[in-house]
């Protein structure tokens, strides 16, 4: 079975989580990173969840008590991209993702109140500091999107940095060494490729302060966006789930 570790920043972040029941849980015990940075990834999972859910009936969430004190300012990397593309068709991409969260896109019906804001900045030549181990590295003072090497059964991670509950940097990469990437899965259940809207609007999501939702069990949180777990071709994780708009409510 998959699992996940969250750590908390030197402002002595850390995560609430809110179960389907109302339950609210803390971790028992999270052990801070020396570099006084937080990080989260996305694995690799199977074919994943089956029937016509889309997360309008799992409640869990989770965020930190770090969020988007101001517009996120983000830039696209000017090396590789996921799925080969430009930095033209990633600024594209990313935009999309960046709307996702930034406007509650779900298909449970549920109204825009979410404040969070994002700004595009342009192309950069710095890269997203996070090494090939997955260790975020030393902040730069710019939040890049780019591709490149990462752990071995992780499909993507946000390294995010904190001062006084705002987040001051929050870098993603794409792992493309381990795996590949589309903006248009096909319909078969092992394409043997991620949706990038998929997996960035997870990733955009720890960004913005959501934290991995958790359950019990896979069921109570597997058509989230924020389940902590993505699956070849499938694209359901660009709308959110009942859980992650109540979690960016909660924090905006």
């Amino acid at each position: 079975m998959a699992r996940t570790t969250e750590y908390p920043t030197a402002d002595d972040d850390f995560q609430v989580s809110v179960l389907s029941d109302g339950t609210i849980t803390y971790p028992e015990a999270i052990e801070p990173r020396p570099t006084g940075s937080d990080s989260s990834n996305i694995l690799a999972g199977s074919e994943g969840p089956t029937g016509t859910d889309r997360g309008c009936s799992q409640k869990s969430a989770a965020w930190y008590t770090s969020k988007q004190g101001d517009p996120y300012e983000w830039w696209v990397g000017d090396g590789a991209q996921p799925g080969a593309l430009t930095q033209a068709q990633a600024h594209s991409a990313f935009a999309d993702i960046m709307d996702n969260i930034t406007g509650s896109t779900n298909s449970c019906g549920l109204s825009d109140q979410v404040s969070a804001a994002q700004t595009y900045m342009g192309y950069t030549t710095t890269e997203a500091d996070i090494n090939s181990s997955g260790e975020c590295t030393a902040r730069d003072g710019t939040s890049t999107w780019d591709a490149g090497n990462l752990d071995s059964g992780t499909v993507a991670e946000t390294c995010w940095w904190a001062s006084g509950g705002d987040m001051k940097e929050a870098d993603v990469r794409f792992n493309t060494t381990d795996y590949d990437f589309t903006t248009s899965p096909s319909s078969s259940t092992k394409c043997g490729k991620y949706d990038i809207e998929s997996v960035g609007t997870h990733e955009a999501g720890h960004a913005f302060g959501l934290a991995h939702a958790t359950g019990p069990d896979a069921s109570y949180t597997n058509w989230l966006t924020m389940h902590p777990v993505t699956y070849e071709c499938r694209t359901f994780a660009r709308s959110l789930g009942y859980g992650d708009v109540m979690g960016l409510r909660a924090l905006y």
